[in-house]
């Protein structure tokens, strides 16, 4: 392969007049000057195929190659003798003028703006202030037009609620066009997710990743509908805006001390790798039940057990709203020491795991519940 170099000027100059040549790739070494290709001599300099600056073309074989360039100026062409698939950024950047994606990007840009990456802003925070009466609303209106998605962390705490199980609130996000205590502005979408707190336990926290469908947030936490007793309780929260883009919503709920019994040992471990463990015996006749930190979407039930020697053995993950089984783990009479496990779809809802079955005799029992990083 040969590579040389021709200086273009306005006046057509014959390179090939007969086409005695092999293949050639012609690159317009200029960064500011037009060159003009043609393959007859007759033809006005300027009227021939444009070859732009910092361009390339192939140059058929046998076909005659006359060459010039723009008027009052001159150009160098880099001339080799073989085909190397030429390229031509001026005509891709008239096709990008052309059809104007300079301006959607520039009005995209003006329109969502230029975020920092993995930024956030603090757009609401509440600190003990938030006191809210047994069957009341708690409202919270916020714009979040300039955020992809939203994260709202939440602690509920509440007094004189009766032993047995958490006190649950179900939040409802509603997303509006605009502020939704204008008239004009318009709902588009609905999502529940729920807020519970264990009178066994102290401040445990819930957790909601959403991406964005409106331009509005309002936040509207209803009265209880799971353990309706609690003489008081307020909230502290914090919304944050993030620029994150999510695919679809999370919700983490955390953990709250051992249901009944109280006897069972809780891993210190517990969420520091997406995974809650629990471990004890299950006596017969006695139901042993726990709230654990639970996150929706993907997870993961693990059951070690000891073997049951009389009855069965019965592991149930139970939804706190219906009351009704999602998922369970069943050991019949007779089984040795032995482990079980399955995967289930967790919803934006409180669990609670059962640890039953008609067993008559005291067994070990290891439950673990692990999912998705976040």
């Amino acid at each position: 392969m040969s590579v040389n170099t021709f200086t273009a000027t306005p006046s057509l100059q014959a390179l090939y007049p007969n086409g005695y040549q092999d293949a050639l790739t012609l690159l317009n070494l200029d960064g500011l000057v037009n060159v003009y290709l043609c393959d007859r001599p007759g033809m006005a300099p300027t009227s021939g195929w444009l070859l732009s600056p910092q361009s390339s073309v192939t140059w058929n074989p046998g076909r005659p190659l006359y060459i010039a360039c723009a008027p009052a100026s001159t150009a160098p062409v880099q001339i080799i003798d073989q085909d190397l698939n030429g390229w031509n950024p001026g005509a891709i950047a008239g096709q990008l003028i052309d059809q104007n994606l300079p301006g959607l990007i520039a009005n995209e840009i003006s329109i969502q703006g230029a975020p920092p990456i993995n930024a956030f802003d603090v757009l609401q925070h509440n600190n003990n202030s938030g006191i809210i009466a047994p069957g009341s609303f708690y409202t919270i209106d916020t714009n979040v037009s300039k955020y992809n998605s939203i994260r709202f962390n939440t602690d509920y705490v509440v007094s004189g609620a009766s032993a047995g199980a958490p006190v649950i609130r179900p939040m409802r996000f509603d997303w509006y066009t605009g502020d939704p205590n204008i008239g004009s502005s318009i709902l588009i979408d609905t999502e529940i997710y729920y807020v519970y707190h264990c009178i066994n336990g102290s401040r445990d926290g819930t957790s909601v990743f959403a991406p964005t469908r409106g331009a509005w947030l309002r936040i509207f936490i209803q009265p209880e509908v799971v353990n309706t007793s609690p003489s008081g309780g307020f909230f502290d929260y914090d919304l944050i805006g993030t620029y994150q883009s999510l695919d679809r919503p999370v919700q983490f709920m955390g953990f709250y001390a051992f249901g009944s019994p109280s006897t069972w040992t809780i891993d210190p471990n517990n969420n520091a790798d997406n995974s809650w463990t629990a471990f004890g015996a299950k006596t017969g006749g006695v139901i042993v039940t726990d709230y654990p930190p639970m996150q929706s979407g993907p997870n993961f039930l693990y059951v070690l057990t000891n073997a049951v020697t009389l009855g069965t053995l019965q592991i149930q993950l139970i939804d706190l709203i219906t009351t009704r089984p999602l998922v369970g783990i069943w050991f019949n009479s007779g089984s040795p020491a032995s482990n079980g496990s399955l995967s289930f779809i967790a919803p934006n809802k409180p669990l609670q795991i059962n640890v039953g079955g008609s067993a008559a005799a005291s067994t070990f029992v290891q439950i673990s519940v692990s999912s998705e990083p976040r």
